[in-house]
């Protein structure tokens, strides 16, 4: 083995297991299969209580990745990409999905991001 080739192996062992040897494992809470159907419930009776039939519900986790997605029987379709990507965006953007309607309404600065969602 060349000069080179030594002092190369020698640095990436180094380099390799230097980092890796302090690395811990990440622990960050996520919401639970229980916690989404929670949530999935309240949403469901407030909008019986504005007197809404047409329920679509999407949650996701810390990622942005679905945890529960559901229609009512007569909600339509579409409703259902719409509502996994404005949890998506509000998620995205550490806000509540109301809390980013009323930041991205029509006149006001962020009205753009909205073509992002």
């Amino acid at each position: 083995m060349s000069h080179i080739a030594k002092i190369a192996a020698g640095a990436a062992l180094v380099f390799g297991l230097g980092p890796a040897a302090h690395a811990q494992v990440l622990m960050e809470r996520n919401i639970s299969m229980q916690m989404a159907m929670t949530a999935f419930q309240g949403a469901v009776e407030e909008c019986k209580k504005s007197g809404s039939n047409d329920i679509t519900v999407a949650i996701v986790d810390r990622a942005g990745q679905v945890a529960l997605l559901a229609r009512a029987n007569n909600a339509s379709p579409h409703n259902l990409e719409l509502a996994r990507r404005k949890a998506y965006t509000a998620r995205t953007f550490r806000s509540t999905t109301m809390a980013w309607r009323d930041r991205t309404a029509a006149g006001t600065a962020n009205a753009p991001q909205r073509q992002l969602a």
